[in-house]
């Protein structure tokens, strides 16, 4: 079975069925559905997720009129809940990270967007407490996507789907070249 990592633009696309993007999502769902493909994500995938939710929560009128402090909050966790429970019902769509230490999956991060744009720094010291440390610092695009790259090989997927067409520039990395990234 093809182990297939669905990235966090795909899944906020299928699981908002006003989305522009949401009817592409429907035949690679049909394949996990069915059994012909096993559909991974990661916390990251959640972690962003719920990033996502927590700016549109503060634009919702319902929060900006709200004289309850807890309105915000209460109202990502219902959104958040609802994504959850979307996801986790559809057959054939797992959880999955690496056991391998966070520290790690950062440095390969790194060295993926060293290979891809080549402008990273390392610090002696923690930017913020000042206390050492070795701090490594990237200002350009493809962060976080580098994670779920790194994150997608590390569990052994075979394709990465998405619509973020920033995951092509790492197709082009030798050591990530099994891994077959789809922009939707």
């Amino acid at each position: 079975m093809t182990r297939v990592y669905l990235e966090t633009s795909f899944w906020l696309s299928a699981t908002v069925s006003a989305d522009r993007n949401h009817s592409k999502t429907l035949p690679v769902l049909e394949k996990v559905k069915s059994g012909t493909c096993l559909g991974l994500l990661s916390r990251h995938v959640f972690s962003e997720v719920l990033d996502v939710l927590r700016n549109k929560a503060v634009i919702d009128p319902s929060v900006r009129s709200a004289t309850d402090p807890n309105a915000h909050r209460r109202l990502v966790e219902r959104m958040y809940a609802e994504f959850t429970r979307k996801v986790l019902a559809i057959p054939n769509v797992k959880i999955r990270d690496t056991p391998l230490p966070t520290v790690q999956i950062l440095e390969e991060a790194l060295e993926a967007l060293k290979q891809v744009w080549g402008r990273t720094t390392t610090r002696p010291v923690c930017p913020i407490c000042r206390t050492p440390y070795n701090y490594h610092g990237y200002d350009g695009p493809g962060r976080d996507d580098a994670l779920h790259v790194i994150i997608a090989d590390k569990i052994g997927c075979d394709q990465l789907i998405t619509f973020d067409q920033g995951f092509h520039l790492f197709a082009g990395i030798p050591q990530l070249s099994h891994l077959s990234i789809q922009v939707l």
